[in-house]
C-alpha cells in the first residue's frame, strides 16, 4: 500500500478534503465516445455506444453539470456489463486520485464482516454484539445485552445517540465525542432507549463496533484484513485508511477510506456481479445478497440494509454506499449498472445546515439520467 500522507487524523471526515482550484475543469478525453484509459488495474474497457447506452443523453448530463455550475464535482463513472465505460474528472484530479469516500467506508466495513462469516470467524449475525468484546463486559446491563450484530449492521441498536440531530463538528455530536475517546467504549457505555431492532437512527458507531469485531476475532486492523482478503483479489493497490488514535488506532470502519473512483467501482461491480471480480469468487453471493437487502424503511423509497443503503432510481432498485457530500457508488442490478460520483465537501461546513442534502440531491438528479440513459 502507498500511503500518500503521514499523518493522524482526529476528524478524517472534516480536515482533509479537496484544496485545489475548484472551477469547473473537465481534464478527461472531452470526447466522450471514447473508451476509458486501458490501465492495469483489471478493468475491462468498453465504450457507450457498445454497451448501448445513450450518448446524447450522457452529453445533455455533462451540459447540465456545466449549466448549473457544479463545481463541487470531482469525478463521475459508469460500469455497465462488467465493463468501464464512461469516466470523468474535474478540477484538476485523475484516475490516479485518492477521494475521501467519507462514509461509504461503512458499505467496506459491512463487505469485512461478509469476508469474516465466510471465513468462520463470526457464526451469526444473530450472535450478541457483546460477545465480540469480552474487554468491555463491565459495561454490559440488561438493556444492552440483546443487542446483535445485524441490529448493529442496520443501524438499530436502539442507543441513545446524537449525530445527525445536530451540525457535524458540534461538540455535542456523539461522533465527535467518540473520536476523542475511545469510541468502542463511548457507544456501548450509552443507555440503550429503543427496543434493539425496531429503530433506526443514523449511527456511524456501528461501523466503528463492525472494524472492531474484525480487529478481535481476526487479531489485526481491518485495513491489514481488507488489504489481504479484499484490496488484493481486487488488485487495488493504492489506498489510504487511517486509524483512530483514541481508540488503540482501530481503523477508522465509519469514514476514513480514501480509494481511487475506479477502485470504487470495483466494489460495486464486485456486489453487482455476486460477490465474482473476473472470475474469481471473492465473498459469498449470499452475503451479498441478504447485506443489500432492505431490512428498515426510513424515509420515501429509501432503506437500509447491512451498513448499505437502497432505493429506488429511474425505475430500478438500487443499493449503494453513501458518503458525506456526494461519495457514491450505486449498484444497479437490473441495468447491470455501477455508476461512482466523487465531490469536494469542505465548503458545506462553511453554509447552512441544508447545503449538503442540496449537493446530494444535485448529484442523485445527474445519477438518475444517467441511469435513464440505458
Amino acid at each position: 500500500m502507498t500511503r500518500l500522507l503521514k499523518v493522524q487524523l482526529l476528524f478524517v471526515f472534516i480536515y482533509v478534503g479537496c484544496s485545489q482550484d475548484q472551477s469547473l475543469i473537465i481534464t478527461a478525453d472531452n470526447n466522450i465516445s471514447n473508451r476509458p484509459e486501458q490501465l492495469d488495474d483489471g478493468w475491462q474497457i468498453s465504450t457507450l455506444n457498445e454497451e448501448n447506452v445513450d450518448i446524447n443523453k450522457i452529453e445533455n448530463v455533462l451540459a447540465l453539470i456545466e449549466a448549473e455550475n457544479y463545481d463541487y464535482l470531482r469525478s463521475i463513472l459508469i460500469v455497465k456489463n462488467g465493463k468501464l465505460i464512461f469516466e470523468k474528472y474535474f478540477i484538476g484530479d485523475s484516475a490516479k486520485t485518492l477521494f475521501h469516500t467519507q462514509s461509504a467506508t461503512k458499505s467496506i466495513a459491512s463487505v469485512l464482516i461478509g469476508l469474516a462469516i465466510d471465513r468462520g470467524l463470526i457464526g451469526s449475525v444473530n450472535d450478541p454484539v457483546f460477545m465480540f468484546f469480552p474487554e468491555y463486559d463491565y459495561l454490559r446491563n440488561q438493556s444492552n445485552n440483546e443487542i446483535t450484530l445485524q441490529n448493529v449492521l442496520t443501524m438499530t441498536p436502539g442507543f441513545e445517540w446524537n449525530e445527525v440531530s445536530t451540525f457535524v463538528t458540534s461538540q455535542e455530536n456523539d461522533n465527535i465525542i467518540g473520536h476523542y475517546s475511545n469510541y468502542i467504549r463511548h457507544l456501548l457505555s450509552k443507555p440503550v432507549i429503543h427496543t434493539p431492532g425496531t429503530f433506526w437512527y443514523y449511527n456511524s458507531g456501528c461501523a466503528i463496533l463492525a472494524g472492531g469485531v474484525i480487529k478481535n476475532l481476526a487479531g489485526m486492523q481491518p485495513e491489514e484484513y481488507a488489504r489481504r482478503f479484499l484490496f488484493e483479489p481486487l488488485s487495488i493497490t493504492n489506498w489510504f485508511w487511517p486509524g483512530l488514535p483514541a481508540t488503540n488506532g482501530l481503523t477508522g470502519t465509519h469514514g476514513a477510506l480514501y480509494l481511487s473512483a475506479r477502485d470504487m467501482a470495483k466494489i460495486g461491480q464486485l456486489y453487482l456481479n455476486g460477490g465474482i471480480w473476473n472470475g474469481n469468487q471473492i465473498i459469498s453471493e449470499e452475503w451479498v445478497h441478504e447485506s443489500t437487502q432492505t431490512y428498515i424503511n426510513i424515509w420515501g423509497d429509501v432503506g437500509y440494509g447491512y451498513l448499505w443503503w437502497t432505493r429506488n432510481i429511474a425505475s430500478n432498485n438500487a443499493f449503494y454506499a453513501d458518503g458525506f457530500g456526494g461519495q457514491q457508488i450505486v449498484v444497479i442490478p437490473d441495468e447491470a449498472m455501477v455508476v461512482v460520483t466523487t465531490a469536494t465537501y469542505d465548503h458545506l461546513f462553511e453554509m447552512e445546515t441544508n447545503a449538503h442534502s442540496h449537493q446530494r440531491e444535485q448529484i442523485w438528479e445527474i445519477i438518475e439520467r444517467i441511469v435513464e440513459a440505458n
